[in-house]
């Protein structure tokens, strides 16, 4: 998070996989300060893979286990930046939120989120008290600053709010941007709770208001919303069960949010594939499970 002193540099080429990242929950009510599990302000050409996400709640900061958020330090790094990201098989459990990008630093010039990429991750809001409650964020917080995040694609995520541990019941997606419009984003093949608002915007746009209102060239297709709709507030083919049991989970009371051969959202996504997150890869890629252990290097001296 510290400001690069070497001008115009930006850490690149990073892997973090295979982790795990959590908050003790003994800090619950205590003096300790607690903000997020993972945050990225300059980086590019990012892999975030196979991790688990555990425990994070609103206090110093409103809860979100993960956040793309350029920083330029007081303006003296407008090249910062974040941009080339690959977020997938994760798993987010017991968090007050998932995963916000913001498009710039929304107090001095930088650098705009471009290229992300957040594919088959299992994210659970449950127990646990968060601001908002939200799955996903998407915002420009700069009057001033170009558009974005730009580029921004989310597929074949499985986003569940279970429980809340107070305030507000949570959304699917919350969207806003105070400067222009975020373009090219692309949002099919996830399975979301709907939570109290859906896929919304500020001042109370949803579905298809709010992408008109904060993209351009805009996407949704295939997405199953829980508990949501109207249909006719969102673009069409996307899917509006009732409720959990209407989805055709595994065995959602036991945590498998496999969908059963008879689920009406089996083989229903964009690629012929199942509606939201695979369930096994995130598990595999998690385990390690396929990786290739790495012989250790030969005639190695420490001088």
């Amino acid at each position: 998070g510290k400001h690069p002193d070497i001008a115009n540099l930006i850490p690149s080429d990073i892997e973090i996989r295979r982790n795990y990242f959590f908050k003790p929950l003994s800090w619950l009510g205590s003096s300790y300060s607690v903000k997020n599990l993972l945050e990225f302000k300059c980086a590019q050409r990012v892999l975030v893979e196979g991790n688990t996400f555990q425990n994070v709640w609103l206090n110093a900061q409103a809860g979100w286990a993960l956040l793309i958020t350029p920083r330029s330090d007081d303006g003296l790094g407008p090249w910062e930046n974040v941009a080339d990201v690959t977020i997938r098989l994760n798993k987010f459990i017991n968090v007050g939120q998932g995963i916000d990008i913001a498009g710039t630093d929304n107090y001095f010039l930088s650098g705009v989120v471009n290229r992300v990429l957040i594919e088959n991750n299992l994210i659970l809001i449950q127990n646990i008290n968060g601001e908002d409650h939200r799955l996903l964020q998407f915002t420009n917080p700069s009057t001033f600053a170009a558009a974005g995040p730009n580029n921004v694609t989310v597929r074949h995520n499985t986003g569940l709010i279970l429980s809340v541990g107070g305030g507000a019941l949570g959304a699917s997606v919350f969207s806003e941007m105070l400067g222009a419009k975020a373009d090219q984003f692309d949002f099919r093949d996830n399975l979301l709770s709907n939570g109290g608002y859906g896929f919304f915007g500020s001042g109370g746009s949803v579905g298809s208001g709010a992408l008109a209102r904060y993209f351009t060239n805009y996407d949704m297709l295939n997405n199953v919303f829980i508990g949501g709709g109207p249909a006719g507030s969102y673009p069409a083919n996307n899917f509006f069960p009732n409720d959990n049991s209407a989805v055709g989970f595994v065995n959602f009371a036991g945590g498998d949010y496999t969908l059963t051969s008879g689920s009406p959202f089996r083989n229903a996504a964009t690629d012929g594939k199942d509606v939201g997150a695979d369930i096994a890869a995130i598990a595999a890629a998690i385990s390690g499970a396929g990786i290739p252990i790495l012989p250790a290097p030969k005639n190695l001296r420490v001088q």
